[in-house]
């Protein structure tokens, strides 16, 4: 049988033990510990979750960065698309129509065809369409004649016309018409405006000109006298 040994076990009988190291009791004297020890024991520093970096939070991804500078730089040129159009826009809307200066001439007229009054009042100035109800052109004289020509714009022209025989001393024929090109062109179009036959009278009526933007005339063709003004319908 084995016999216990004898004599004191390590660590007893022997004073409090004596922490290793160069550790120095703190200030407060036994049992007291500076910062980095414990229990006497030299302990390491906690290690930072972020190799290479102690504390703080972790820096933005350039990624996102890089992301966000490109969606704005999408969403910046896409309203500059817009505004750039916008302006073009407007640049290219013609604004209200302004009536152009009126002209009248009035030539003497061979016997014993009396004198005859043209009165020229151009649509308006730079080539804008004119406005609903703009003059276009009015055109006045007595027997056979062929206006000056014009520019018509627009898909509607209104005519307004009046005739008075009382000088031709009965009843008389006022024929109109706007016409563009001549017979037989391809952009021959002739619109009738008037084929009266009194003493007087006096009608509105509505054309629609087959060549838009370009050149028309009127021509007319009576015994009386007559006024002719074409307004933009």
């Amino acid at each position: 049988m084995t016999q216990p040994p004898q004599g004191p076990l390590p660590g007893e009988g022997q004073g409090p033990m004596q922490p290793a190291g160069d550790f120095q009791p703190g200030p407060g004297g036994p049992g007291q510990y500076p910062p980095g020890y414990y229990q006497g024991v030299p302990q390491a520093p906690p290690r930072s979750v972020h190799p290479g970096r102690v504390g703080g939070p972790p820096r933005p991804a350039r990624g996102g960065v890089r992301t966000r500078n490109v969606i704005l730089g999408i969403v910046g040129g896409l309203l500059l698309f817009v505004v750039g159009i916008a302006i073009g826009a407007a640049a290219k809307s013609p604004g209200a129509a302004r009536p152009g200066p009126t002209v009248t001439v009035t030539a003497p007229g061979g016997n014993p065809a009396p004198a005859v009054t043209v009165t020229v009042t151009p649509g308006s100035a730079g080539g804008a369409a004119p406005a609903t109800g703009a003059v276009l052109f009015k055109f006045s004289g007595s027997g056979i004649r062929n206006s000056a020509p014009f520019k018509v714009t627009g898909s509607a022209v209104k005519a307004r016309y009046t005739y008075d025989c009382a000088a031709f001393g009965g009843q008389g024929n006022f024929i109109a018409d706007l016409v563009s090109g001549t017979p037989g062109s391809f952009s021959y179009d002739d619109q009738s405006i008037a084929d009266a036959l009194g003493r007087h009278g006096s009608q509105t009526t509505t054309v629609y000109p087959a060549d838009q933007g370009s050149d028309y005339h009127l021509e007319v063709n009576s015994e009386c006298s007559w006024s002719i003004t074409l307004t933009r319908a």
